[in-house]
């Protein structure tokens, strides 16, 4: 028996015998409930910022600014930094809302853009925050991006739109 032979024998039989165990009524899926998860949405927000300003000197860059996220969105600002660059940043959230901040290094954000485990700058990360302010060095690198997430991901998301305002500020050496 050839290849291809086999493996219509193999497709057929297996086809035959689950479609036989579901009509029998004793085996199979027969009077049993099926659930089905929905994926936890997930993606960048089209238009997120309100208003966004931005400053550099010779040592720091600096924004602020009011954005809106729906549930399941998520918005970052991108800077660059010199050398032993530290951020600090507050959030305020209206209403009884709250958002994560993860800081990460730019090569990070597409591993988290792709929903896995990407490293943030802990000691900078704001989880369930509503009204906070957090600071302190952050890693090696050149590109960085300061994330705004309302997704159930890797944080908690609140069931509506959220409104809110921030200030960062990065500094470093040239």
């Amino acid at each position: 028996m050839n290849r291809r032979t086999y493996l219509q024998a193999v497709v057929a039989t297996g086809v035959g015998a689950g479609l036989s165990g579901c009509l029998d009524g004793e085996s199979g899926l027969a009077g049993k409930e099926i659930t089905t998860q929905t994926p936890v949405p997930f993606s960048p927000a089209d238009d997120p910022w309100q208003e966004l300003t931005e400053n550099r000197d010779r040592n720091s860059i600096s924004a602020s600014g009011r954005g809106r996220l729906q549930r399941g969105e998520y918005a970052s600002w991108q800077f660059q930094t010199g050398l032993n660059p530290s951020l600090s940043y507050s959030l305020t959230v209206d209403g009884e809302h709250s958002l994560d901040v993860f800081p990460m290094a730019g090569d990070a954000y597409g591993v988290y853009r792709e929903r896995r485990e990407a490293r943030f700058y802990d000691n900078v990360v704001a989880v369930g925050a509503s009204d906070t302010t957090r600071g302190g060095e952050i890693g090696r690198g050149a590109v960085y991006q300061l994330v705004f997430d309302n997704t159930e991901v890797f944080g908690s998301a609140a069931e509506s739109a959220v409104p809110f305002e921030f200030e960062a500020t990065a500094t470093y050496e040239t």
